[in-house]
């Protein structure tokens, strides 16, 4: 790869996947359903995108894998905040996704 050539985001989000599970491209597109890994390949030499329905199989098939970061590598994160806590207020995160994402992500509690 060139100095000028840059990597796919799409396909770098498909890499942490297939290293997480300690999968190959093949053996992937096999737990997707997919014929064989050619929807794989075309993300990443022709700089496609991950589409909405192959970002919802992947989370159908991996749910720990939120579609939307699939699609553009954005999280939405839900919170609980349980009420009648009083002084301390713990925040949880309710919504799971890949632990290496999530490596510096923390539960706060915050003082009122």
């Amino acid at each position: 790869m060139s100095a000028t050539q840059t990597t796919n985001p799409c396909w770098e989000r498909i890499s942490v996947i297939l290293r997480e599970q300690q999968l190959s491209a093949a053996a992937f597109s096999k737990e997707l359903g997919l014929p064989d890994p050619r929807t794989l390949y075309r993300i990443k030499n022709r700089n496609g995108r991950i589409t909405p329905r192959l970002a919802a199989t992947i989370h159908r098939v991996f749910p720990d894998y939120d579609a939307e970061w699939l699609q553009n590598g954005k999280v939405t994160f839900s919170v609980d905040m349980p009420s009648g806590i009083g002084k301390h207020l713990a925040v949880t995160i309710s919504r799971r996704i890949s632990k290496r994402l999530c490596c510096n992500a923390a539960v706060w509690n915050v003082a009122k």
